[in-house]
């Protein structure tokens, strides 16, 4: 039996269908999941049990997600979360663009709490796109060079 299967019908099951969306936190999402379910136990099936238990663990979650959030990085740790070079992310704090973490006038080791780092734009890559550019440079399309104008 293939286990990713099961689990993946196991999840289906449970949660109904799940569809990428962009821009969407799934953690969070989940969460509502998991406290709209404590509602429908609550409400529906009179299980207060059930439904505190399910309450409990979205607070748990939560808590993990804000300790997580304030958890002091390293630069090497900051700069492999972020997809920023360890350079870029201290010259930002040095600049004052990024909060630091050290004890004001201290020179020691750079650190920066998870929530403040920023994070670096994921380029948008479509296989449309590629077909474009390839017939346009095939074909001279109307475009210059690589889509520019």
């Amino acid at each position: 039996m293939n286990p990713t299967k099961s689990h993946s019908a196991a999840v289906t099951r449970f949660a109904g269908p799940v569809e990428a969306v962009a821009d969407a936190d799934p953690v969070r999402d989940g969460l509502a999941e998991i406290r709209a379910k404590a509602d429908e136990l609550r409400q529906t099936f009179g299980d207060e049990a059930r439904a505190r238990t399910l309450e409990w663990a979205a607070g748990r979650v939560e808590l993990g997600l804000a300790q997580a959030e304030i958890e002091p990085l390293t630069l090497a740790e900051a700069s492999m979360r972020s997809g920023y070079s360890e350079q870029h992310l201290a010259r930002l704090v040095r600049t004052g663009r990024i909060p630091d973490q050290r004890p004001p006038g201290s020179k020691g080791r750079i650190y920066i709490r998870a929530s403040d780092l920023p994070t670096r734009p994921q380029k948008t890559h479509t296989q449309s796109a590629d077909v474009h550019e390839l017939a346009s440079r095939l074909y001279g399309g109307r475009e210059g060079r690589h889509g520019h104008p």
